[in-house]
């Protein structure tokens, strides 16, 4: 009897867990897309990204992952986590630099990774073993 009510506890405890892992994850990645989404939608407004705006937004991206990418280690693999630093780093110099096209290739490796990240972190059963 006591067994069978340690074990439910662990259950309870590893799916409770689990789905707080999983909207903290969401949350983190809604707010990163909705930022990239931003850049994408005032880029073409542009014909130079080096200017305030676009440098300011880029900025605040990274600035945004810096703060949270700790807190993702717990729960995405670190190496992935530092390939989307890079190209965030890659983005801020392309911008200050006015190179329009390597600057869409890393905000749009950017995306892909908020995307995969988000699929990797999916709520499923092998999250929870």
């Amino acid at each position: 009897m006591k067994r069978g009510v340690f074990i439910s506890i662990i259950i309870i405890f590893l799916i409770g867990i689990c789905t707080l892992e999983q909207k903290l994850v969401d949350n983190t990645l809604i707010m990163l897309k909705e930022k990239t989404d931003n850049l994408i939608i005032i880029i073409p407004e542009y014909e130079n990204i080096n200017n305030k705006e676009i440098i300011l937004k880029t900025n605040e991206l990274n600035d945004f992952w810096d703060k949270y990418e700790n807190l993702l280690c717990f729960f995405i693999n670190h190496k992935d986590m530092q390939e989307m630093g890079i190209e965030l780093k890659k983005m801020q110099s392309y911008a200050e630099y006015n190179v329009k096209e390597e600057y869409f290739t890393s905000l749009n490796l950017v995306i892909h990774y908020t995307d995969t990240f988000n699929h990797i972190m999916g709520l499923s059963l092998q999250n929870l073993i």
